[in-house]
């Protein structure tokens, strides 16, 4: 058994509070009754029978919220499954991984920048979709093949980090050789999803390059990270820690969003160029995967996934929460003069409702 909302269990401490305090001022109010109270009006209020009723009600009323907060935790247990079958698209993330995507121009990193765009992706495709991951710098590196299995890549989303491949400098050439390479039959097309702040410092991106990707019947859709203003570019000193700054030729490094390449390679492909800093991150996925239209697999190529989630049961506990609240009604809705009697009768023990007239 395991909780879908553990943090939930926090709201039993003001219950229970709550609770006690309420017990506490009925207490302190009886005892300030039997004070000021002759014996014969103790003796009436007895035979009257509602000396139960308030602490009866006060219990039902705090077991009820106790549940109340245990379906709020969502039990889990076990698990339970759904098909779905379709034609979904094929989709391939490439993160630009750089030393240059270190700078702060936009909070809190350009990198940090990518892995939200890139994790909104993951929650917003399709259950039939493929989606494959890749990263690059002056080198490039397939992260995860394509895959439904979106756990398995989540995780490798999170062990990335600049300066992780090749020595940290920028060079889109790479995007565009992983994207050839993970589609490279028009027949089967996919959507490529770059995101970068556009640096190319090795200038390997010519037009015979973009042509041979179009050629591939890839749709490229460019996220640029960054600002034109830019900053400057961390000294990194290994484990995607930083020291400083960068500096070459006794000159502190900057970088800025460099924009071109990015729209070179959307416009030939028939994709879109994208720019973070406008459109804020939802807006900027969901123009990204509106392109999915174009690529989906061919309708004989139907997908079957079978999804296991955990099977949910809060409804146990909501559903005594309400029969308590039901006794609670029963009990509001009994006369006065029907009270339970304790002492048994004919040698019968236990409590009953006998009625006083």
């Amino acid at each position: 058994m395991t909780l879908g909302n553990p943090w939930a269990l926090a709201l039993i401490a003001p219950v229970a509070l709550v609770a006690y305090l309420l017990a506490r001022s009925a207490r302190l109010a009886e005892e300030r009754r039997a004070r000021l109270a002759t014996m014969t009006l103790l003796r009436r209020q007895a035979a009257a029978g509602e000396s139960w009723r308030a602490p009866t009600r006060l219990w039902l009323y705090g077991l009820a919220a106790c549940l109340v907060v245990v379906a709020l935790a969502r039990p889990q247990g076990g698990s339970e499954g759904s098909e779905v079958a379709g034609v979904g698209a094929d989709i391939l993330l490439i993160i630009d991984v750089s030393n240059s995507m270190a700078v702060r121009d936009v909070e809190p990193t350009r990198f940090a920048q990518a892995m939200y765009a890139a994790a909104a992706v993951l929650d917003r495709v399709s259950p039939l979709d493929r989606v494959g991951l890749a990263a690059f710098a002056d080198a490039g590196q397939l992260e995860c093949p394509l895959t439904t299995d979106l756990d398995v890549l989540l995780d490798r989303l999170t062990q990335l980090d600049t300066g992780g491949i090749g020595e940290g400098s920028s060079d889109l050439y790479q995007a565009i050789d992983l994207a050839a390479e993970q589609f490279p039959q028009p027949a089967e097309p996919g959507l490529a999803i770059i995101i970068s702040d556009g640096e190319d410092l090795l200038k390997q991106v010519d037009d015979a390059t973009v042509d041979r990707l179009a050629q591939t019947g890839v749709v490229a859709v460019t996220i640029g990270v960054g600002t034109q203003r830019g900053g400057r570019v961390p000294n990194p000193i290994g484990g995607g820690r930083s020291f400083g700054d960068l500096i070459w030729r006794g000159q502190p490094v900057t970088s800025s969003l460099e924009e071109g390449t990015l729209r070179q390679i959307a416009d030939a492909t028939g994709g879109e160029y994208l720019r973070l800093a406008d459109l804020g991150t939802d807006e900027a996925v969901e123009a990204a995967l509106s392109h999915r239209a174009g690529v989906g697999r061919d309708a004989d190529k139907v997908l079957r996934r079978r999804d296991r989630v955990p099977k949910e049961w809060f409804q146990v506990p909501l559903g005594l929460a309400v029969l308590l609240l039901l006794a609670d009604a029963v009990v509001a809705s009994i006369p006065p003069r029907w009270i339970p009697d304790l002492r048994g009768r004919r040698g019968r023990s236990g409590p009953f409702l006998v009625r006083r007239d």
